[in-house]
C-alpha cells in the first residue's frame, strides 16, 4: 500500500484508520465519504483536493473560479434587488455631481 494521506484528521484522530487506499491520483472518493461524521465536509474536500494530480488540480481550479464568480454574481444581484447598494450608489452619484470623480 502507498502512503496514507493525511496522517491526522479532525480532533487529532489518525485518518489512516479510515483512509487506507490510495489511487494513482490520490485518495479514492469512497474512502473519504466513508469517513462519515468523523470529519467535516471541508476536511473531506481538503483530502480530495490535496490528492489531485496536477492536471486534475488545474481542472478543479478552472471549475472553482467559474463557480465562485457565479456565486458572487448572484450575491451582488440579490443585494442590488434588496436595495443594499442604494446608499452606495447615491453617495457615488453625489460625489460625481460635486466633481469629486475622474474619468477612468
Amino acid at each position: 500500500m502507498g502512503r496514507v494521506w493525511p496522517r491526522h484528521g479532525h480532533r487529532g484522530l489518525p485518518l489512516n484508520r479510515f483512509v487506507s487506499r490510495q489511487s494513482t491520483s490520490g485518495v479514492q472518493l469512497f474512502d473519504v465519504l466513508a469517513l462519515g461524521p468523523i470529519v467535516g465536509a471541508v476536511e473531506k474536500l481538503e483530502l480530495l483536493i490535496k490528492s489531485l494530480s496536477p492536471k486534475e488540480l488545474a481542472q478543479f481550479r478552472e471549475w472553482f473560479a467559474e463557480f465562485d464568480a457565479q456565486v458572487w454574481d448572484r450575491q451582488i444581484e440579490a443585494d442590488a434587488a434588496a436595495g443594499k447598494l442604494d446608499r452606495l450608489i447615491d453617495e457615488s452619484m453625489t460625489d460625481h455631481r460635486a466633481g469629486k470623480t475622474r474619468p477612468l
